[in-house]
């Protein structure tokens, strides 16, 4: 049986997840930040928490990767980026979903002609790792 998505909760998370990096200066790790951002809302439940938590560090992991693109927008490539299954991507973009089940290096191809990522933002001088580590690997291992 297949599971239902309520596409106004998923909504829901985006939007708590978005305002959370809104609020987030990054002038502290965001796992404090996190904790007293939930100290704040206790009205958020366990799976809010975990959800949220979850799009937020898919969002970091892109670095500075499509800085130009809305918040939401990349909290949808970050999940996409980081899940083999994804209410989010389902709900945001449908048309993503059976791309979910490729693998990292799959993923970043298909999104460079997509939303034209820029492999070279997502890790930072990412031509100062060693010349021992491939770096296609490293990248790739920056979303499992």
């Amino acid at each position: 049986m297949q599971k239902q998505i309520n596409p106004k909760r998923i909504g829901q998370y985006l939007n708590n997840a978005v305002r959370a990096l809104k609020a987030y200066h990054n002038d502290e790790p965001f796992a404090n930040f996190l904790r007293r951002y939930f100290k704040a809302n206790r009205q958020m439940g366990s799976k809010d928490r975990r959800m949220l938590s979850q799009y937020c560090y898919g969002f970091f992991r892109l670095g500075g990767a499509l800085s130009g693109l809305p918040i939401a927008e990349r909290i949808v490539i970050g999940e996409f980026l980081t899940q083999q299954q994804s209410d989010l991507v389902t709900v945001e973009k449908a048309d993503w979903v059976g791309k979910l089940n490729l693998s990292t290096a799959e993923k970043l191809d298909f999104l460079k002609q997509e939303v034209k990522l820029d492999e070279n933002e997502l890790f930072p001088n990412l031509q100062e790792v060693s010349s021992l580590i491939d770096k296609d690997k490293f990248l790739e291992s920056q979303f499992s």
